[in-house]
């Protein structure tokens, strides 16, 4: 046993040094602090794809600000009613419909944009697994309603900053057809040293950071295509993506479009804060943030839905009605 350890670990030094050769400089400077992710089984399938999102630029990630700010030229006209606002309130997240799904819907008015919910579409999840319900609906939204363009928001998650709108996310990114935010910035190599995740979950997934919180997705036979491979995905074959659902599914099927299926930049990131800021005690909401997002805050009850998500609406209330007094 020791002496097939012993040659597998030479083998996969010799993978890794190969990869390092033609890894971008923010790979090789992970791959540095993380020596262990050389001898995950993943590396030498993964390695060339996770380079590449490692090294993506991010569209514009100053949060609670237009990313048109940034744009040269006059961007391409959009038609706010080709834009569709999409959440489901299923499970034990349906105690917050009447909390945040007003929110949506006016948020959707202001700005010219279509809305809807789970008992609007047709929402077959494969196996009832409701982490998938989101691309399952995207799709149903493509075909009921003939959306261009479908943008995913999260039941625990609600429109702060209503001033900026959606659509200067999509006119900044026009060659993008899928528009995703990466997840939280882990530390290095944070899965490699913790014991409970060691065997479950694999640095891939550190590296992708792909978060499914909030995402636009584009009415083309590409996207089309991507999300039905994300719905066959249940779970994802590899372990170390499953443990995440539909963040893995959208993981393992950009993995298996490899480095040419990002060179043609149809998926385009942007940063977590841009239209995605997550709301934790360690990780305050800033007063501009465009959306506030509270994952998990219906894991227990119902109840525990109402008393976590309640106080953060009364705050942006405030916050909205400040706005007001200033004008």
């Amino acid at each position: 046993w020791l002496t097939y350890f012993l040659v597998a670990l030479v083998l996969e030094d010799v993978v890794g040094l190969q990869h390092d050769k033609s890894f971008p400089s923010r790979a090789s400077q992970w791959l540095d602090k993380c020596p262990q992710a050389r001898h995950f089984n993943f590396w030498g399938e993964l390695g060339p794809t996770i380079a590449e999102l490692a090294t993506l630029p991010e569209v514009y990630s100053r949060r609670g600000t237009s990313p048109l700010a940034t744009v040269d030229g006059t961007p391409t006209p959009f038609d706010p009613s080709d834009l569709c606002i999409f959440s489901a309130y299923q499970g034990l997240h349906a105690a917050l419909k009447p909390l945040t799904y007003p929110n949506k819907q006016s948020y959707a008015q202001r700005h010219g944009y279509r809305v809807f919910s789970e008992v609007d579409v047709h929402v077959h999840p494969p196996d009832g697994r409701l982490h998938f319900a989101k691309m399952a609906g995207v799709l149903a939204l493509f075909e009921e309603q003939k959306c261009q363009w479908v943008f995913w928001s999260d039941a625990d998650a609600f429109f702060h900053n209503t001033e900026v709108p959606l659509h200067h996310y999509i006119q900044a990114a026009p060659s993008a057809e899928l528009i995703l935010s990466h997840d939280e910035k882990p530390q290095p190599c944070w899965v490699a040293d913790d014991p409970r995740l060691r065997n479950r979950i694999n640095a891939d997934l550190t590296f992708l950071r792909i978060n499914t919180g909030h995402w636009f997705a584009k009415n083309t036979a590409f996207v089309q295509q991507f999300l039905a491979r994300t719905l066959e995905l249940t779970p994802p074959k590899r372990k170390h993506f499953a443990y995440w659902h539909d963040q893995g599914a959208f993981a393992e099927a950009i993995v298996e479009g490899g480095v040419s299926l990002l060179k043609q930049q149809k998926i385009r990131f942007y940063d977590l804060d841009a239209f995605n800021t997550h709301v934790f005690a360690d990780t305050p909401a800033a007063a501009h943030d465009l959306i506030w997002h509270r994952p998990g805050a219906c894991r227990a009850s119902a109840a525990q839905c109402q008393a976590t998500m309640q106080p953060l609406l009364d705050a942006s209330a405030r916050y909205q009605a400040s706005m007001r007094d200033e004008l």
